[in-house]
């Protein structure tokens, strides 16, 4: 029942980033503005901080003694794969710009949501969602 419900959650969080791409795929595309770089960087920000803000409020909760309700919640599942998401399509950003020195050289507020997607996303959440939750249901 926790596997079942754990896939559930994924299929609803895969369809929540399937239709954010598409939103900010139309979005960059049909502005005309001068400026068509920052509509980017705002949707990408729009999207990154309030997934980084879920992310460290599930990973306070994660040490309380909430941890096993919120284990088996959306809200989890949620923050480990929209992490993930975010930090794939930084990366490919990075990649396809061919922008990886200024990435490494730069500190700045995209460097500074990459480490943290890592940190709270992949390093926290997602591994522990798989160490201690998922290997053990199956």
């Amino acid at each position: 029942m926790l596997l079942q419900n754990h896939y559930r959650n994924l299929a609803i969080t895969f369809f929540i980033c399937l239709m954010w791409s598409v939103y900010v795929f139309f979005d960059y595309f049909t502005d005309y503005s001068f400026l068509k770089g920052l509509t980017l960087l705002y949707d990408y920000l729009l999207g990154a901080l309030p997934v980084l803000v879920i992310s460290m409020v599930i990973a306070v909760l994660r040490f309380t003694k909430y941890r096993n309700i919120i284990i088996n919640s959306f809200w989890y599942t949620f923050g480990a794969y929209s992490n993930l998401f975010l930090v794939l399509v930084y990366s490919l950003y990075i990649i396809v710009t061919h922008s990886v020195r200024e990435f490494l050289g730069a500190f700045e507020l995209g460097t500074i949501l990459y480490i943290s997607h890592l940190l709270f996303g992949l390093g926290l959440l997602f591994f522990d969602l798989y160490r201690n939750h998922v290997s053990k249901s199956a």
